[in-house]
């Protein structure tokens, strides 16, 4: 059933799509909810700014104005008939409905500059967003990667697992052969069965972290879980050497969280500037120009005036001191996040340098290990042969040479976590340029 099922694996693998890092990355850019999210407020915030814009632009209005009055106005004249006073009624010349036009042009003048304050801040805080989108950006390829090498892990831990159980059955049918010819026990068979039924259950837990895991990169690039995929291999394990302080050096000037936190500070440092210029004066100019349509004899069909206001804001309850002090207050904080962003980028590169360092060296000791475990698996399955050792020695030889060859796949790709983290800590995709600065 096994066998089948292993070319039906094998079948449906080669008909299905390869998809490599490089096309992840592609897609996750596109499809990510995060990056969306964060592009989304930044058109948003720019948006925001073009509305403060307009406001220091001139404004036109036109008006349309029609009133119907329900009736003509009517009074009485007063008049002498045969000695007594006669009420006659009389028509007013009022007309029962109006129409006109009016033409209104109105332009704030920043005379001290607080309006341009504001559009400075709204637009340093949309540069800000825009820094926003790039560390989404940055997160997301680190997280992309972190989840295509683990999918090759897993299909490499899959094909550890198959060759396991092809040896453990070849093992088994081997020793019912000789179960035959009275060469070894009843017991071994039965153990060897054993372990032909763990291998088989281990295969199977494989499987299912491959399928897995190739669920959960599907859910970080943004399409649907089931998508079938295979995923292609990388190149060989990159031989780079880091310098950790030229590394640091260079996250700060790259790491696009520092830039959106310095474009926020600068945004806020402008905000408190405008809020402090709550209390001067301001100046508007407004003229209007307006047309009556079908004027009464002798009223003038034209008309335009123009204003002038300049105000002097003289108290308001202390609203713009409590204004400035939020706005410093949240300068304040900005600096502080400012020197915390520092820190953990400085953790981040020397922590992602030593594990990437550490995971090198145990990919060394782990191949070192497995060509040990091959060897202790051979030789205890000659003797075995020859009577000379016992079963026992060659199952626990052949689970320390699975262990190993687990081992040297677990480590490979440990180095490759650890080089996207550095990827993502110093906030470049090709560590090489860094590399060759720094190499010793």
């Amino acid at each position: 059933m096994f066998v089948l099922y292993g070319i039906a694996v094998a079948m449906s693998q080669a008909q299905v799509p390869q998809l490599s890092l490089e096309q992840a990355l592609e897609i996750a850019a596109s499809n990510a909810f995060s990056v969306r999210l964060a592009t989304a407020d930044s058109d948003r915030a720019r948006e925001q700014a073009s509305e403060i814009a307009g406001r220091l632009s001139p404004s036109l209005r036109l008006t349309g104005s029609y009133i119907k009055i329900g009736g003509a106005i009517t009074g009485t004249n007063s008049g002498n008939a045969g000695g007594g006073l006669l009420q006659v009624p009389a028509v007013a010349s009022s007309p029962t409905d109006f129409k006109q036009l009016e033409l209104t042009v109105t332009q704030v003048i920043d005379i001290l500059g607080v309006q341009r304050k504001g559009l400075a801040a709204a637009r340093m805080a949309h540069r800000a967003s825009e820094q926003i989108v790039q560390v989404e950006r940055n997160s997301l390829k680190e997280t992309v990667r972190q989840q295509f090498f683990g999918v090759l892990q897993a299909q490499a831990l899959v094909a550890v697992q198959r060759d396991e159980l092809e040896s453990a059955r070849a093992r088994t049918a081997n020793a019912k052969i000789r179960f035959e010819f009275g060469a070894v026990s009843k017991f071994d068979v039965l153990r060897l069965e054993t372990e032909e039924k763990r291998s088989e259950q281990a295969l199977l837990d494989a499987e299912a972290n491959f399928v897995i895991g190739k669920q959960n990169l599907n859910n970080v690039i943004g399409r649907a879980v089931q998508t079938e995929f295979s995923p292609g291999e990388v190149a060989g394990v990159p031989t780079v050497r880091v310098s950790p302080d030229r590394a640091v050096e260079l996250a700060f000037q790259r790491r696009p969280v520092l830039a959106s936190l310095e474009f926020a500070r600068s945004s806020s440092r402008l905000t408190r500037q405008m809020e402090e210029g709550a209390l001067k004066p301001s100046l508007m100019i407004s003229a209007q120009f307006r047309r009556i349509i079908d004027p009464l004899p002798g009223q003038p069909a034209n008309g335009a005036f123009a204003l002038v206001s300049l105000s002097f804001p003289l108290h308001d309850s202390g609203a713009t001191r409590s204004r400035v002090r939020a706005a410093q207050d949240a300068e304040d904080r900005i600096s502080i996040q400012v020197e915390q962003a520092k820190l953990a980028i400085s953790l981040d590169v020397r922590r992602a340098i030593t594990l990437m360092e550490t995971a090198g060296k145990a990919h060394d000791v782990a191949l070192s290990g497995y060509e040990l475990a091959r060897e202790a698996l051979r030789l205890a399955q000659l003797l075995y042969d020859e009577g000379a050792g016992i079963l026992l020695d060659v199952t626990t030889a052949q689970s320390e040479q699975t262990r190993a060859q687990a081992s040297v796949v677990t480590t490979r790709y440990e180095f490759w976590r650890a080089y996207a983290a550095i990827q993502k800590a110093v906030g470049i995709d090709d560590l090489r340029e860094l590399a060759m600065e720094v190499t010793n």
